[in-house]
């Protein structure tokens, strides 16, 4: 009783071909870096990745349920503590200025 490999994994890379970089640095030369960052809304992927680390650090790298619907209950609470402290923070910016 052998196994059959199903997928050729022999072509695949972690990085993105090289024949999408030439197609990218066109749009930057001709829209610029900024009108490119823009168009693209560049920036949010970059806000999900710092939320993400932020609920991590604070709240921890797991969620501690085991059963789904209490791990989706612990992330709504972890969720609703962090935009508490969110919002009290920015109440004491706010107020220096």
């Amino acid at each position: 009783m052998g196994f059959q490999l199903l997928l050729d994994t022999s072509g695949i890379s972690s990085t993105r071909p090289k024949a999408c970089y030439p197609v990218l640095n066109q749009a930057i030369k001709c829209y610029g870096r900024m009108k490119w960052q823009t168009d693209r809304d560049y920036g949010k992927r970059n806000q999900a990745e710092r939320a993400i680390d932020r609920y991590k650090r604070i709240l921890g790298n797991r969620l501690h349920s085991r059963e789904f619907t209490r791990q989706r209950q612990e992330a709504i609470i972890g969720c609703s503590i962090l935009n508490k402290m969110t919002c009290i923070s920015l109440g004491e910016n706010r107020l220096e200025f």
